[in-house]
């Protein structure tokens, strides 16, 4: 499916989870206090009662309208004076248990993202902020979405910040729990919490179809600065999409600055889940975790890295004896991360990590190896050289990488000779091009100028010939091999230049 068409599909599937204005209710909060009286005034708790309960939240005039029976209800703003409006709950706020919209952006004054590109930018005027600075005394989060009834749910146009209470999920900006389906979390700044900006945790079948983030510029999220933990954690989400945000990156004005969380992404036991299209950057520990049983996951059109480092990129880890499985990491572009580019480990050898497919990425210039399949006892290990018949066990089977032999070229045509010392099946190979080799002495260093070039069923031994790619005329070049249990590591690199349509290999 085409990027516009796939776009056209979500966001009919976003507007058709705001449910139809005939038959829901409109809430308008018109106070930032946080009281509960007949006041003549609305305020954002009495808003969520008076959704969850079908009643008004008084008599006078301005109090809050009931919600209704039937339908999504919708919570709007309309607080006076300029803003932004700043809301400081004295305790825990009404967990959301009716379907409800609740939408920052009808305060007047306040505008959605409109930069769409993924490091373009982040324009949008957030006038309605929930500040947890009172959370000492808190046992939830800022928001709490409650399933099943509170599935469909939508949060947009809201800051939430400081919910630090040392209550498990009351230092979290949104939780998502109890099997709630199709909640929509977008448009928003997550900042500086405890330990998450949104936590979905879930048991007994967990949440389905969670969207945090959408194809949309107005869709994209800021979520950054939770120092104690991750950025977004979900656990037993199933089929699940994180889209489109910028993960551990604030702003000035609309230009990015680093502002880490510990993890920007952690995820376990989340079937089905897809990470596509997010700028992931400057998190203290590591960009993107899988781990668990953490299976069919996508992350892909991802820049993880790039003008501000991560602690690592891209790191599969097991986790007691289960281990993640059976992943694609495709068309990412990792770089400058401080240590490993993509690193899978397995912290026992009861705990199998396999089946994790590297393709089409970019993964260069990290201060690390740039590929690192760690062995069965702890942490990654550097390059593992290959071994004789490739029997050797742990991460992706420690699959043999390539061995490249001389390059040569006739006119544009590109031939590279390689051997893998593995299993006599089909193999999916990755040449990558760069402009310098990793100080491994395995894998791209210097800046990449175009995707790998993949060819799919290679036998072990053979000679790869293909068209020579839009890349710099001297530099090197080096390759992966992916085979039933997954990708290796980046092979040695070989030194080419390229001159008057003439190719060497440095070593003659």
């Amino acid at each position: 499916m085409s990027r516009s068409i796939r776009h056209f599909v979500v966001t009919a599937v976003l507007f058709s989870m705001l449910g139809s204005a005939a038959d829901a209710a409109t809430i308008t909060v018109n106070s930032s206090g946080d009281s509960i009286a007949n006041d003549g005034s609305c305020s954002l708790r009495e808003a969520i009662t008076a959704a969850n309960g079908n009643l008004p939240s008084g008599a006078a005039a301005g109090e809050c309208a009931a919600g209704a029976a039937v339908g999504q209800d919708q919570i709007f703003f309309a607080i006076s004076g300029a803003g932004p409006h700043t809301l400081q709950p004295a305790g825990a706020l009404p967990d959301i248990v009716s379907s409800l919209v609740i939408n920052g952006y009808t305060q007047p004054g306040a505008s959605a993202n409109t930069l769409s590109g993924i490091t373009q930018g982040f324009d949008a005027q957030i006038l309605i902020r929930i500040d947890g600075s009172q959370s000492g005394a808190l046992t939830k989060p800022g928001l709490n979405i409650v399933g099943p009834n509170g599935s469909s749910s939508v949060i947009r146009g809201l800051e939430i910040f400081a919910y630090n209470s040392p209550a498990c999920c009351a230092d979290s900006g949104i939780a998502v729990s109890g099997q709630a389906q199709n909640v929509v979390i977008a448009g928003n700044i997550l900042r500086n919490s405890g330990s998450r900006g949104v936590m979905a945790l879930g048991s007994g079948g967990g949440h389905q179809n969670l969207r945090i983030g959408g194809p949309l510029a107005a869709d994209r999220n800021l979520i950054y600065a939770q120092t104690n933990g991750e950025g977004i954690s979900l656990s037993d989400c199933q089929n699940c999409v994180i889209e489109n945000n910028w993960i551990g990156l604030s702003r000035v004005g609309s230009q990015a600055i680093a502002s880490g969380n510990l993890v920007g992404i952690h995820c376990s036991n989340s079937a089905g889940l897809q990470i596509r299209d997010n700028w992931i950057a400057g998190n203290l520990s590591a960009g993107v975790v899988l781990t668990s049983v953490q299976t069919q996951t996508i992350v892909r059109d991802n820049l993880i890295g790039g003008s501000f480092a991560n602690g690592r990129g891209i790191y599969l880890y097991s986790n007691g004896m289960l281990g993640p499985n059976d992943n694609l990491i495709k068309k990412n572009i990792v770089t400058g991360n401080n240590q490993f580019g993509i690193g899978i480990i397995s912290f026992s050898a009861g705990a199998p990590v396999l089946r994790n497919s590297l393709r089409g990425n970019r993964v260069y210039a990290n201060g690390g190896v740039e590929i690192d399949l760690g062995g069965t006892s702890g942490d990654v290990n550097g390059i593992t050289p290959n071994d004789v018949g490739d029997v050797d066990t742990g991460p992706n089977g420690i699959q043999n990488f390539p061995v490249l032999g001389p390059v040569q070229v006739t006119g544009s045509s590109i031939s590279i000779p390689y051997a893998i010392d593995s299993a006599d099946v089909l193999y999916a190979l990755e040449f990558s091009f760069s402009s310098l080799c990793d100080a491994s002495g395995n894998g791209p260093a210097g800046q990449m100028q175009s995707d790998p070039v993949e060819l799919s069923g290679m036998q072990a031994i053979g000679t790869a010939t293909f068209q020579l790619p839009a890349v710099a005329a001297n530099g090197f070049v080096t390759a992966t091999a992916t085979g039933p249990d997954g990708t290796s590591e980046f092979s040695a690199c070989r030194a080419y230049v390229f001159v008057d349509n003439l190719l060497t290999n440095g070593f003659e």
